[in-house]
């Protein structure tokens, strides 16, 4: 059945609300992870290669969760406004009910559905991936990669401290290098050289550091029997942390390894993909019979009622999940339980805002 001019603009409507509420929401999670991702990167904990990469994955996961609630929430607002500005009276006056408004809130959320499916089945574990794998790289590589100029660069173990006034753009070459550290003894060396160059080691051959033209003075605090040693050139070997193969986490499986698993934690985590895209079915059709208020409410009456259905049917999607997993519920119930008690919840209200005898009516006639 073709599209009419009121389901077009009803469409126009909604889908400008849901993108606007999406593009705040998103903008406020974003602007938190960008500054922590930001820190990391000035205090020399995540190199500046790693940013944008780790940024964009934090872009992917956050979306999964805020399109089902941007269209919850667009739908009210969109609807909410036709209430307030007496629009929905008269399309009531001109023979439109209601029953007209789920056609474009169904064709937004078919939209929703096709967005999701492909962020939860595809993108999403392969942003899991990503960021898996590099955090794996970080860990596995060698401090002298991360080091600030112009800072004092702590080692992982806390034992040693390393300050150079200037590194070159491509990290290997430091200049005017402090190293303070400890010995195997106990004992305190501090090392000052004109220039060090980090050289990065083969197959059979670790890295190592270069230092040029600098002095070592070695000793214990308080005794004068310091041992100080003048150096053309001094090189130490820099030992790269173990790889270490982690296993893939279950977010970022593939939906295929988690339809061939037969581990409990990964069916649930199938089926929490499997239930996101109705999850924004449900909240599109929720949002309809909760929209509905007076001009003298305004467009905004009907939020708080939103949020107190939102809030619980959230926290109960999680808590489902945990329950698959420790074995509460079974597993062919699964997540699908509350997405029944939903959708029974949508049918009541909706039946509620027609009245009950309109479905009366329509089983009689049914019937007949």
């Amino acid at each position: 059945m073709p599209l009419t001019i009121i389901d077009r603009y009803l469409i126009k409507e909604i889908l400008q609300a849901w993108f606007a509420v999406t593009l705040v929401l998103l903008l406020i999670l974003v602007s938190n992870s960008l500054v922590l991702i930001l820190s990391k990167a000035v205090d020399g904990s995540l190199p500046n290669d790693a940013v944008l990469p780790l940024f964009f994955t934090y872009v992917i996961s956050f979306l999964v969760t805020l399109i089902p609630l941007g269209l919850y929430l667009g739908v009210m607002l969109s609807l909410g406004r036709l209430y307030k500005d007496s629009e929905m009276s008269a399309l009531n006056a001109c023979g439109i009910g209601s029953r007209q408004l789920f056609r474009p809130v169904l064709a937004c959320a078919g939209l929703a559905v096709l967005i999701i499916v492909c962020l939860t089945l595809w993108a999403s574990p392969w942003a899991a991936r990503v960021e898996q794998q590099l955090k794996a790289n970080l860990e596995q590589r060698s401090e002298l990669n991360n080091v600030n100029a112009g800072r004092f660069n702590v080692s992982r173990d806390g034992k040693s401290v390393l300050f150079v006034k200037q590194v070159s753009a491509d990290g290997t070459v430091l200049e005017d290098v402090f190293v303070h550290a400890k010995t195997a003894d106990g004992r305190l060396s501090l090392e000052v050289a004109e220039q060090a160059t980090f050289v990065r080691g083969d197959k059979n051959q670790h890295a190592h550091v270069l230092f040029e033209r600098g002095r070592r003075y070695v000793g214990q605090p308080g005794q004068a029997d310091y041992e100080v040693t003048e150096f053309e050139r001094h090189g130490i070997v820099v030992m790269d942390n173990p790889v270490v193969q982690q296993a893939l986490k279950r977010a970022a499986k593939t939906t295929t390894e988690l339809w061939s698993s037969d581990l409990l934690a990964d069916r649930a985590e199938l089926q929490w993909r499997l239930n996101l895209p109705l999850v924004a079915l449900i909240l599109a059709l929720l949002a309809v019979p909760l929209s509905r208020t007076t001009p003298r409410k305004g467009r905004y009456g009907k939020l708080v009622v939103a949020v107190l259905f939102y809030v619980p049917y959230s926290n109960f999607l999680v808590l489902s999940k945990n329950w698959m997993i420790e074995g509460v519920t079974a597993p062919y119930l699964g997540m699908w339980w509350l997405q029944l008690l939903m959708l029974s919840l949508v049918l009541l209200l909706i039946l509620n805002m027609h009245g009950f005898a309109w479905a009366k009516q329509i089983l009689l006639r049914r019937g007949a």
